[in-house]
């Protein structure tokens, strides 16, 4: 079982008027996620994930209404190790290769919109 967390922030393309440089990021998000992850005769490799995404910080103050809290949950493919996103599915081609299958589903609040995610695709590792 993973357990994961993690933030992330995006900053204004705005110099800052004090050094010239960009800005500290002013927008912060939380991802807290919880998976499993199984695998079949060294062959396949099953990973599945549960998310909630929210913003902690939104331009600067704590999110006033539901939209700037961006809130949503995830099912699938939504864990990341090291910023790497766990296939669902993972086909073994040997120590060096593999076919990885990302699906993964969200919801989110702000919109009320559901959205779903395919990706196929190929890992190698040297």
């Amino acid at each position: 079982m993973l357990l994961s967390s993690s933030f992330r922030w995006s900053s204004s393309s705005e110099p800052d008027r004090t050094f010239g440089a960009p800005r500290a990021p002013r927008t912060w998000g939380s991802t807290w996620s919880l998976g499993y992850t199984h695998t079949l005769g060294e062959a396949v490799t099953l990973n599945i994930g549960a998310g909630y995404v929210q913003r902690v910080l939104f331009r600067g103050g704590l999110p006033g209404n539901r939209a700037e809290l961006g809130s949503r949950i995830e099912l699938g493919s939504v864990q990341t190790i090291a910023n790497r996103l766990q296939p669902l599915i993972r086909i073994h081609l040997g120590d060096l290769a593999s076919l990885d299958v990302r699906v993964s589903a969200q919801y989110d609040f702000s919109t009320r919109s559901f959205e779903e995610t395919y990706m196929f695709g190929t890992t190698f590792i040297w």
